[in-house]
């Protein structure tokens, strides 16, 4: 009987522990006429971001930039507030920025 309790105890034990560590992933495919470079690639236990540009530009002069910025175990009211957010940010860094929203779900809360 201690045999079978503790095999369903590490049994529960490793389920949980394995479903908690499931990720989602976001694969973007940038236009490939910019033949783009990673300028910036961090990713810790908090946050994951990158930053790419054309080839033929340097990251001090661009004329244009993809950047992907993951949030990890964010819990926010709305997704109305986190796109306000990176705007302003945006906008703080440079004035002629412009965010484009690529899909948004509003039935979806507590994200």
């Amino acid at each position: 009987m201690a045999k079978l309790i503790f095999l369903l105890s590490f049994l529960i034990f490793t389920v949980s522990t394995f479903s908690q560590s499931q990720k989602e992933k976001l694969k973007v495919f940038w236009p490939e006429e910019y033949n783009w470079k990673t300028i910036v690639n961090t990713d810790d236990s908090t946050t994951s971001f990158v930053q790419v540009i054309p080839e033929k530009e340097n990251s001090n002069n661009w004329s244009i930039a993809g950047t992907i910025k993951t949030t990890k175990n964010l819990v926010a009211p709305n997704l109305n507030l986190i796109i306000q957010s990176y705007t302003n940010a945006a906008l703080k860094e440079s004035s002629k920025s412009k965010v484009t929203v690529i899909e948004k779900n509003d039935s979806i809360k507590n994200i």
